[in-house]
């Protein structure tokens, strides 16, 4: 995953999904498929602050079948931002909200603990 998480620009690097396992809530998520995300401004070192991108149903070419993990939370991905550009944190809250009111899909709000 370190090998594809940054360069070369100015065009998008090809990332391939590498086998891993998320824990949410309690729930653990066996095989699921793990790339670094972001562009020529965001995209960042796995030892850095790296934005994600998680695909819950993912098929490992390496293993033979289907994938065995159900989706979480009716989803099949999930997006992990690392927020390097927006220090405020704000920028895409805001722009969701907006999106939202004009009637266009966006994201949701994540949910208070």
């Amino acid at each position: 995953m370190e090998a594809q998480a940054v360069g070369p620009w100015p065009y998008p690097p090809q990332r391939d999904y590498q086998p891993g396992r998320l824990t949410f809530e309690g729930q653990v998520f066996e095989d699921v498929g793990i790339k670094v995300k972001g562009g020529c401004g965001s995209s960042r070192h796995t030892t850095q602050k790296a934005g994600l991108k998680i695909s819950l149903n993912w098929d490992d070419p390496a293993v033979p079948g289907c994938p065995t993990t159900p989706a979480a939370l009716r989803q099949t991905h999930l997006t992990l931002n690392n927020m390097v550009q927006d220090p405020t944190f704000e920028r895409e809250r805001l722009a969701y909200q907006l999106f939202r009111a004009m009637g266009v899909p966006a994201a949701r709000p994540p949910t208070s603990g």
